[in-house]
């Protein structure tokens, strides 16, 4: 059966460390333009998808369902079932990393260890810390060559965002444990820029990286202008172009004047004008 695929609007944008791919139907994309990438569904998706990420039902006991919906347990089956084309060579067995490399072992797990370690203490409890741990030191033990810490950085970093998905806030990065420095960002003799580990608290989802302090004046910031403006300069999006104060938007639509809303709450604040078909913003 060929169906015909409709194009979902999407938009991109950057929080912190991440690129975050948002489509208008509920999936988000979090990548940290390295190695990690997450998918986030809406709680419409649930039980509605299948593949090799699950089928987002609660349970992550059939989660290894094959595209001929058999449950099975091992790993190998389940994802050579999800091959696009039958000319796709069969996924083997991939060797323990850590006995292929043994001289890295004792490292990965010391390094590691501050998942299971008093670090993240307040965070066990909320995330059982195990298969993070586990898979620290087998990534940790496969990068052996150039950027070795980047594969340990990045299994520590998807703990502590599970971690701070759950409520636990961990500053757990420092100098010497996969610092992040966000001094490029602020000007010259300015300090505005810092490192929050948790993003900002209205972010959905909240991402670490660097964000700037914004005054109280000035408390919004702009993405695409990358400054603190106030509220009045932050724009407006409208399907998935974001528009600035001032700026014309282009409509097939006629009608004298349209109301910004947040959150289905009419504020009343005039938006648009009609000048010849298409509408200024004046107020955002």
């Amino acid at each position: 059966v060929l169906r015909q695929l409709k194009e979902i609007p999407y938009k991109i944008s950057t929080m912190g460390i991440y690129l975050v791919v948002e489509a208008n139907n509920g999936l988000i994309l979090i990548w940290d333009r390295k190695t990690s990438m997450f998918i986030k569904l809406s709680p419409e998706f649930s039980g509605n998808v299948c593949g090799l990420c699950g089928n987002y039902d609660g349970n992550a006991n059939n989660d290894f369902t094959t595209r001929s919906h058999e449950v099975v347990i091992d790993s190998l089956t389940f994802g050579n079932s999800w091959k696009l084309s039958a000319s796709c060579p069969e996924a083997m067995l991939v060797q323990n990393p850590c006995s292929s490399n043994p001289y890295r072992q004792s490292w990965a797990q010391k390094q590691c260890s501050i998942i299971t370690g008093s670090v993240f203490s307040s965070c066990q409890s909320l995330v059982d810390p195990t298969s993070y741990y586990d898979a620290c030191v087998s990534d940790s033990c496969a990068c052996d060559s150039g950027g070795d810490c980047e594969c340990y950085c990045t299994a520590v970093a998807a703990y502590a965002a599970a971690c701070n998905e759950a409520g636990a806030c961990i500053h757990w990065r420092s100098p010497k444990i996969c610092p992040l420095f966000c001094d490029y960002y602020n000007s010259p003799g300015e300090c505005e820029w810092h490192y929050n580990p948790c993003g900002c608290s209205k972010q959905t989802p909240p991402l670490e990286g660097c964000y700037p302090k914004c005054p109280a004046d000035q408390p919004y910031f702009n993405e695409d202008k990358m400054k603190c403006v106030t509220k009045e300069d932050c724009g407006c999006f409208v399907g998935e172009i974001q528009y600035s104060t001032g700026q014309e938007v282009p409509t097939t639509e006629t009608c004298q004047t349209w109301y910004l809303s947040y959150n289905f709450t009419s504020f009343g604040h005039k938006m648009y004008h009609t000048i010849n078909h298409t509408f200024a913003m004046i107020n955002s």
